[in-house]
């Protein structure tokens, strides 16, 4: 891993990359159960410096990605509880259980919600939004805002 990652583009938009790099590192994680430093490696080895239409994806923040991938290993089992939890009422359109990129996007967004008190929930609500609104065009981003605002409303956020 290159730890001499050029800092460019804004605090805010490094932030909301590596919230991608870590929803794309927790879903490799759902699959493989890699550790966290294998996963880092693998992410930075084929996707750092990766173009998009000719232009280079923005570094995300290094702390910020290694904190979510890490406290999301660490805290499965109570994300994967609470998250169930949410998910009860809010899954008739879309089969959350055998999605494991919607799930990624989840367990991110409600370890942000949990760890991160330090960070206005609407902010994390929204960045997983548009993550997920990168991946799907349907009703995901709405199943995605509905359960993450409801699990910050009972975290009392």
């Amino acid at each position: 891993m290159d730890t001499k990652l050029k800092k460019k583009g804004s605090k805010h938009a490094r932030l909301s990359m590596a919230r991608l790099a870590a929803v794309q590192c927790v879903y490799q994680w759902l699959q493989a159960r890699a550790s966290a430093k294998d996963i880092l490696t693998y992410y930075h080895d084929h996707f750092t410096g990766f173009q998009v239409e000719d232009e280079e994806l923005l570094p995300p923040d290094q702390a910020l990605l290694s904190d979510i991938l890490q406290g999301v290993q660490t805290r499965f089992t109570d994300l994967k509880d609470i998250i169930n939890q949410h998910m009860i009422k809010k899954d008739e359109a879309i089969d959350v259980k055998k999605d494991l990129l919607v799930l990624s996007i989840l367990y991110c967004g409600g370890y942000e919600l949990m760890a991160h008190l330090d960070i206005d929930p609407p902010l994390i609500i929204s960045d997983y939004i548009h993550v997920t609104r990168s991946f799907y065009e349907g009703a995901e981003s709405k199943l995605v805002n509905g359960i993450l605002d409801s699990l910050k409303t009972t975290l009392d956020r």
